[in-house]
């Protein structure tokens, strides 16, 4: 060997605790940055107040959201209907 390798007076490891936190807030901020990006993205038309503001036209009724639990077939429960 020709040169003696380089001793440090303390070990070099890892802090876990660092390491951690920043991964926790680089989580975090991907996840908000995710979901800010994909609401900022959605142009799906939602309400009737969407349909005037981008289509310019009046609205002339509105379909009722179905409920989609067990038993229930296009909304309406016939279990409960006698």
């Amino acid at each position: 060997m020709v040169v003696s390798p380089a001793l440090t007076a303390n070990q070099v490891k890892p802090n876990k605790k660092l390491n951690l936190a920043v991964a926790f807030l680089l989580g975090l901020m991907g996840s908000v940055a995710l979901a800010l990006l994909l609401e900022f993205l959605d142009n799906t038309i939602k309400t009737p107040e969407d349909v005037a503001r981008h289509l310019d036209l009046p609205v002339m009724g509105i379909i009722p959201s179905a409920d989609s639990k067990a038993g229930s077939y296009y909304g309406v429960n016939y279990k409960n209907e006698v």
